[in-house]
């Protein structure tokens, strides 16, 4: 009995724990109440195109797939960013390919601010380029064939019986 009490008694003091909480303040460098001298970097932009891919099951996000194929074109090419990415995205019904490709880019020179890129700044604020987003639509053809073929092969099953009297 002073076991099964002793045993007791410990597995109670070993689940007891403590929890932690920790709590900051946090505000946003480009919100109100932040001044800071924007720091200005060139890109340089090579002219040869790099592609990358990626493949995961069809449960995974598209967005998920592509962002991995940029990870790889970028590795492969040793680059911070992809200037132009164009997407070739394959959908089956157990897996998705995602195939990127575009100029890599790499960041050089950053420094803050100068007087006469101030300019600059302004026009990049000022516009915004529009940036139409194009997707591809699965073949809907495909679709119809298997779903009027079954529909087809049902309704001839159906009347069989009928056919036979």
């Amino acid at each position: 009995m002073k076991k099964l009490l002793l045993l007791t008694f410990g597995f109670l003091l070993a689940s007891c724990g403590t929890t932690r909480i920790k709590t900051a303040r946090a505000m946003p460098v480009d919100g109100i109440g932040v001044i800071h001298k924007p720091v200005v970097a060139e890109l340089e932009v090579r002219e040869s195109k790099v592609t990358g891919e990626a493949t995961a099951p069809a449960r995974v996000s598209v967005e998920s797939v592509k962002n991995q194929a940029i990870i790889d074109a970028l590795q492969k090419a040793d680059a911070d960013v992809l200037v132009e990415p164009v997407y070739d995205i394959k959908i089956t019904r157990f897996k998705i390919v995602a195939k990127v490709t575009g100029y890599p880019a790499v960041y050089k020179n950053f420094h803050t601010i100068r007087e006469d890129e101030i300019k600059l700044l302004y026009a990049g604020a000022l516009y915004q380029p529009k940036v139409e987003r194009v997707t591809a639509v699965r073949d809907q053809r495909k679709l119809f064939w298997i779903w009027g073929g079954t529909v087809l092969a049902l309704g001839l099953l159906g009347t069989l019986p009928f056919m036979l009297y």
